[in-house]
């Protein structure tokens, strides 16, 4: 299968996906990802868009703001795995290490499904370990195990 691994440093976004409108599959797995404005960011965005990302076996530290940044708007369904992964000294000019936003003023719901397992989160300097934040008409889940924060 080969070696996958990369490194993704010092840019305003490390890893940016967004998706208006289908359907997408994103794996973010075994890299190093340092430096950045955010480090991973992901968003599904508008009615009918089902995106699947999953973060896995990956080091994502000593990002300026956010070190994970999922959200899904305007009647989007995200669905995300976290597992594996080594989320630390992020928000050094403010965020979190894993930032999760749900929600949009429309009439539709959105939806975003986040599982965090066998994770570290650890030393995040202006923020929180994990923030999961609620707009109007939206839903989170949220399932933590075997974490580290």
């Amino acid at each position: 299968q080969g070696d996958w691994s990369s490194d993704v440093c010092s840019s305003d976004l490390g890893i940016f996906n967004l998706l208006e409108s289908g359907t997408q599959r994103l794996f973010i797995v075994d890299n190093i990802i340092s430096g950045n404005g955010t480090g991973i960011s992901s968003t599904a965005d508008n009615v009918a868009t089902l995106l699947n990302t999953e973060i896995s076996d990956n080091t994502i530290a000593n990002n300026n703001s956010d070190g994970i940044q999922l959200r899904s708007f305007g009647g989007a369904s995200h669905f995300a795995l976290i597992e594996n992964n080594i989320i630390d000294g992020n928000g050094v000019f403010g965020g979190n290490g894993i930032r999760l936003v749900a929600g949009d003023p429309s009439a539709t719901t959105s939806l975003l499904d986040v599982t965090v397992i066998d994770s570290f989160i650890t030393d995040t300097a202006n923020g929180g370990g994990i923030l999961g934040n609620v707009i109007d008409d939206a839903q989170l889940n949220l399932q933590i195990g075997r974490a580290h924060v």
